[in-house]
């Protein structure tokens, strides 16, 4: 047909940029090692400086900037001094992090303090209805005088 064009008539034909594959990464990356020469005079380690200055798993700000002040001291990069940082604060916020309770633990915790009261109440319930007086126990002659009195104070009707 004249004016129409088929997709399949189409040449195809793929540039060299077009097939271009992904480069695969390793998984693992070797971290570079942080401090270049061992501390002089019985300093400590950088990495130990760092675990050192957090308080549980806080760090403040001016332990902070006292890290990398040393870390410019001891010439190492600023990047590696925060990611370094970084690293044990997320360590350290793992380790010291607080578990959720899940939702059916939540529900069984509250069931059981519902069942706990239930069973609470209904023996308290039980004891008071015990030590009350019940109608079945007065004396036949005491249930005569109180139906006369009942009577008694019935009006009787009116006749017009």
């Amino acid at each position: 047909m004249p004016g129409r064009t088929s997709v399949d008539a189409a040449p195809t034909t793929r540039s060299p940029r077009s097939a271009i594959t992904a480069a695969k990464r390793p998984r693992f990356v070797h971290s570079r090692q942080i401090e270049k020469a061992p501390p002089l005079h019985g300093e400590k380690p950088y990495a130990e400086l760092v675990v050192k200055s957090f308080d549980g798993p806080v760090l403040r700000l001016s332990e902070r900037m006292k890290l990398l002040e040393e870390a410019d001291n001891r010439k190492i990069r600023r990047g590696d001094a925060l990611d370094l940082i970084v690293a044990t604060q997320q360590e350290l916020e793992a380790k010291h992090a607080v578990k959720k309770p899940h939702t059916l633990e939540i529900f069984f915790k509250q069931y059981a303090v519902f069942v706990v009261c239930y069973v609470a109440f209904a023996l308290i319930w039980c004891m008071v209805m015990s030590l009350s007086p019940s109608k079945a126990s007065t004396s036949s002659a005491a249930a005569a005088s109180e139906s006369q009195v009942h009577a008694a104070r019935v009006d009787p009707p009116f006749n017009q």
